[in-house]
């Protein structure tokens, strides 16, 4: 029901908001660590986005396992 009402809406989104929220969409993380994500973070050849402890609520370092659709947006 969600993604069929996103689907709708998302052609009147520029770009790089639709590509925002599909990353959170598949990542389920906040928004804040998803817009200050540095590429430093993502390890492409171990497929894994390493979040520092300084940014996550919690204070706990956070690994994302990345997808194979994620790199499409990457």
């Amino acid at each position: 029901l969600f993604r069929s009402a996103f689907e709708k809406i998302e052609g009147r989104m520029y770009a790089p908001t639709r590509i925002m929220f599909r990353l959170m969409m598949m990542t389920f993380v906040r928004t804040s660590e998803l817009t200050t994500t540095e590429w430093s973070e993502i390890d492409f050849d171990k497929q894994v986005w390493t979040i520092p402890w300084q940014r996550m609520k919690m204070g706990k370092k956070k690994l994302h396992p990345r997808k194979t659709d994620h790199h499409v947006f990457l």
